[in-house]
């Protein structure tokens, strides 16, 4: 068996592909067992269930995203969640909202800085109505943040999702943990 460094039980079906694509390549290139047992072992896809401190990132941008980041919660998280959510024009937020909220204790809304950002209120709007009473707008990602951490209790877990703009604009200000000044 092979030692998988990404985290998530589809990376497993991705992982069992990679493997069979080596072992085909081989054929034309010198490609040992050792050299792909470090590939697999090594791998990283950073803003893809990418823990940092107290804060889980997953750029889940879309419904199928959003499914596999919910299964993954499902299967390992056990702490309270509280959901930094932030998407771009166009993205089916409602979909993605249904899928994810339901895991939350409570959801900040925000808007990563990017022109194609949607503004809070905008995915407010679109959310079914059970959905609105479990979220809070803000007009900054370091205000999210701010907020974030207010709601979540000791040993919570901040997840910050939607976009990769918002999951990058995050570990830019949270860095190692503590928030850069």
């Amino acid at each position: 068996p092979y030692e998988l460094g990404l985290k998530g039980k589809h990376q497993v079906e991705n992982a069992k592909i990679a493997v069979e694509l080596a072992k085909v390549l081989c054929e034309q290139f010198e490609i040992s067992e050792a050299a792909i047992r470090r590939g697999l072992v090594n791998a990283r896809h950073p803003g893809r269930l990418e823990y940092l401190g107290d804060f889980l990132f997953d750029g889940a941008h879309n419904v199928a995203g959003a499914r596999v980041l919910r299964d993954f919660l499902e299967q390992n998280e056990k702490r309270t969640i509280a959901m930094i959510l932030g998407a771009m024009k166009g993205k089916d937020v409602a979909e993605i909202a249904e899928i994810l909220f339901p895991l939350a204790e409570r959801v900040v809304l925000t808007r990563p800085e990017n022109s194609r950002a949607m503004d809070p209120s905008d995915i407010a709007v679109v959310l079914p109505d059970n959905l609105k009473s479990r979220t809070v707008e803000t007009q900054t990602v370091k205000d999210a943040i701010a907020k974030a951490r207010e709601l979540s209790p000791p040993g919570g877990l901040i997840l910050v999702t939607g976009s990769l703009y918002l999951v990058g604009e995050v570990k830019r200000i949270v860095g190692d943990g503590q928030e850069v000044v």
